[in-house]
C-alpha cells in the first residue's frame, strides 16, 4: 500500500521550534555577545524544563492511553468467551452488554488520549515561545555558538515535530485497529466511522495543501537579490507576520477552539449516554419508547429473580459450609482409622513372619498367624471403603461449597450491574420525550462535531501558516548566516512545495476514491484494512526512529551552547 502524505493539524508542530533572531550588525566583541546570551540563560533554563515537562507528558499519555486499552481489550475477551459459552437469553444478553461497555471503554480511552494530547500541544508551544523570548533576548555573533544555537533549535523544532506526529499517529493507529475489530465483528457503524476517519484525513490535508500552495508563492514572489539588507527586511516581515498569529490570531482561534471542545464533549456525552443504553443490539437500531418500557420492565423482573438467586445461593452456601464441618471431621476419623489398620495389618505380617521363620513353631500357630493376618487385612480392606466414602463425600461438600459461593459472587455481580443498567435506562427514559428525541440528539451532536472540527481546522490554518512562516525565515537567516545565494535556494524551495502539492493532491484523491468505494458496499474487504494498519504500524516506528535521533542532535547542540555560557 503507498504511503499516504499526512498533514497533522498540530500546534506544535506550528511553533515546533526555537525562534531565534539575528541581525546584520558584526560585532567582533565575543564575550559581549556571551555576556548578552548568558543574560537570558535563567529564562532559558525554565523555559528548557518546562519543554522537557511538556514532552514527558505526552509520553505518559501515550503509556496510559496504551494501559487502558490493554486492559479494555483483556476485559472484553473474556466478555466474549463468557458470551459464547452462556447458555440462557439472559445471560447471552447479559455478556452482550459487557462486550458493549469494554469496547465504550476502549472509544473513551482513545478519545481521552485525543484530548490531553491536544492540550499538551499548546503547553509545547507555549514552551518554545518562551524559549524564543529568552534566546531572542541576546544578539550572538560567535560564530561556533550561534551555529549551534541554529542546530538546536532545528533538533529541537524535529523532535518536537515527530514527537507530536508519532503521538497522533500512535492513537490513530489504535483507532484504526478498533476499526478492524468492529469490521470482524460485522458492526454496522464500522463504515461510517471509517469514512469520518478518512473525510478527516482529507481535511486535515487540504489545510496543508492550501498551506503549502501560499508557500509556493512567498517563494515564488520572493525577490532573488544579494543585498542583504532587502533579505533582513524580508525576514523581519515574516516575524512580524509570524508574532500576530502567535499573540493574537491562534490565541483567539484556541479559545474559540475550546468553548466549542466543551459543548462538542457535553453533546457527544449525552448521544452516546442515550444510544448506548437505548440501543437494541439484535436490531441494530435505538429502541422506541414501548420497547423501552418493555425493556425496563424485564431488567427489574430479572433484578427481583437475581436478588432471589443471591438469597438462596446465601442459603445453600450457609448450609453447605456448616455442613462441610462434619463432613471434614468423618474424613479426618476415616483417615485416622485406615492408619491403624494398617499399623495393625502390618504389625499382622511381621508376627506371622517370625512364627513362620522360626523352626519350632507348630501349624497350629502358624494356621493363627495367617489367620490374624486375613483378619487384619480384612479390616484395612473396609476401612479402606469407609475412606473412600467420607472422602468423596467430603470433596463431593466442598464442591458444593464452592458453587454455593460462585452463585452467590454471579448473582452479586448481576444485581450490581442490572440496578446500574436499569439506572442508565431510566435516565435514558427521562430525555425520551418523545420519538423524535434519537434524532434530535444525534443533529445536536452531528453539528456540535461539525463546529468542532471547523474550530479545529481554523486554528489549523493559523498555526500551518505561523509554521511556514517561521521554516521561511529560518531558511533566509540560514541563507544569509552561510552566505548563500537567495536565488538557489528560492529554486530548491519552490520545486520542493511543487513536489510536496502534487503528492498531497495524489493523497487526496486516492483518498476520495476509496471512500466512494466505502459508500458503494455494504461489507469490507479485512485485508485492506490489515494492510493499512501494517501501513501505519510502520510509519509510527519511523516516526519513533527520526524523534530518538532528533534528540540526539539536539543534545549534542544543547552540549555546546552550555559549555560556551556556562
Amino acid at each position: 500500500m503507498k504511503k499516504l502524505k499526512f498533514y497533522i493539524p498540530v500546534l506544535a508542530i506550528a511553533c515546533a521550534g526555537i525562534v531565534f533572531s539575528t541581525t546584520s550588525c558584526v560585532d567582533d566583541n565575543e564575550s559581549q555577545s556571551v555576556t548578552q546570551l548568558r543574560g537570558a540563560k535563567a529564562d532559558q533554563l525554565k523555559a528548557d524544563a518546562e519543554l522537557k515537562r511538556a514532552q514527558a507528558e505526552v509520553e505518559k499519555i501515550l503509556a496510559e492511553a496504551e494501559k487502558a486499552l490493554k486492559e479494555a481489550e483483556a476485559e472484553k475477551i473474556k466478555a466474549e468467551i463468557e458470551y459464547k459459552k452462556a447458555e440462557t437469553e439472559y445471560h447471552k444478553k447479559y455478556w452482550a452488554e459487557e462486550i458493549k461497555k469494554m469496547e465504550k471503554a476502549t472509544e473513551v480511552a482513545i478519545k481521552k488520549a485525543e484530548a490531553e494530547l491536544e492540550k499538551e500541544k499548546a503547553n509545547l508551544v507555549r514552551a518554545q515561545q518562551a524559549l524564543a523570548q529568552a534566546l531572542a533576548e541576546a544578539t550572538v555573533e560567535d560564530p561556533a555558538l550561534k551555529a549551534a544555537v541554529l542546530a538546536y533549535q532545528d533538533a529541537i523544532a524535529k523532535v518536537n515535530l515527530h514527537t507530536v506526529i508519532f503521538s497522533e499517529k500512535t492513537i490513530r493507529l489504535a483507532k484504526e485497529n478498533e476499526l478492524l475489530a468492529g469490521y470482524k465483528a460485522g458492526k454496522n457503524e464500522t463504515l461510517a466511522n471509517d469514512i469520518r476517519l478518512k473525510e478527516r484525513d482529507i481535511a486535515n490535508m487540504n489545510i496543508g495543501l492550501e498551506n503549502d500552495k501560499a508557500d509556493l508563492k512567498r517563494w515564488q514572489d520572493l525577490l532573488a537579490t544579494t543585498d542583504i539588507k532587502d533579505t533582513e527586511k524580508e525576514i523581519a516581515k515574516a516575524k512580524a507576520d509570524e508574532k500576530a498569529l502567535l499573540f493574537t490570531d491562534i490565541p483567539a482561534l484556541e479559545n474559540k477552539r475550546l468553548q466549542a471542545e466543551i459543548v462538542y464533549n457535553n453533546a457527544s456525552n449525552t448521544w452516546y449516554d442515550f444510544y448506548d443504553n437505548a440501543y437494541n443490539w439484535r436490531t441494530g437500531k435505538v429502541y422506541t419508547i414501548a420497547e423501552l418500557n418493555t425493556i425496563l420492565a424485564d431488567m427489574k423482573a430479572n433484578l427481583a429473580t437475581a436478588k432471589a438467586d443471591k438469597t438462596k445461593a446465601e442459603a445453600d452456601f450457609t448450609a453447605a459450609t456448616s455442613a462441610l464441618v462434619g463432613l471434614h471431621t468423618d474424613f479426618r476419623k476415616a483417615e485416622a482409622d485406615k492408619a491403624k489398620t494398617r499399623a495393625a495389618l502390618d504389625k499382622a505380617i511381621e508376627d506371622r513372619n517370625t512364627v513362620y521363620n522360626n523352626p519350632s513353631s507348630t501349624q497350629a500357630q502358624k494356621d493363627a498367624a495367617d489367620a490374624a493376618v486375613t483378619a487384619a487385612d480384612t479390616a484395612d480392606n473396609a476401612a479402606a471403603v469407609t475412606l473412600a466414602d467420607k472422602s468423596n463425600k467430603y470433596y463431593d461438600g466442598q464442591n458444593k461449597v464452592d458453587n454455593a459461593q460462585r452463585a452467590v459472587e454471579y448473582a452479586t455481580n448481576s444485581i450490581n450491574y442490572l440496578t446500574e443498567d436499569i439506572a442508565d435506562m431510566e435516565a435514558v427514559k427521562a430525555i425520551y420525550k418523545d420519538e423524535s428525541t434519537p434524532a434530535t440528539l444525534k443533529a445536536a451532536y452531528d453539528k456540535a462535531r461539525t463546529d468542532y472540527y471547523a474550530a479545529v481546522d481554523a486554528k489549523d490554518v493559523k498555526v500551518r501558516e505561523a509554521n511556514s512562516l517561521r521554516n521561511y525565515y529560518w531558511t533566509l537567516e540560514s541563507a544569509v548566516f552561510n552566505g548563500t545565494y537567495i536565488g538557489d535556494i528560492k529554486e530548491q524551495q519552490i520545486e520542493r512545495l511543487e513536489d510536496a502539492i502534487a503528492s498531497t493532491e495524489l493523497s487526496i484523491s486516492n483518498i476520495e476514491r476509496n471512500i466512494k468505494e466505502l459508500e458503494a458496499t455494504t461489507t469490507y474487504d479485512i485485508s485492506t484494512k490489515v494492510a493499512e494498519i501494517a501501513a501505519l504500524t510502520e510509519e509510527v516506528a519511523q516516526e519513533k526512529l527520526q524523534m530518538d535521533a532528533a534528540k540526539k542532535d539536539a543534545a549534542v547542540a544543547k552540549a555546546i551552547i552550555d559549555a560556551k555560557i556556562k
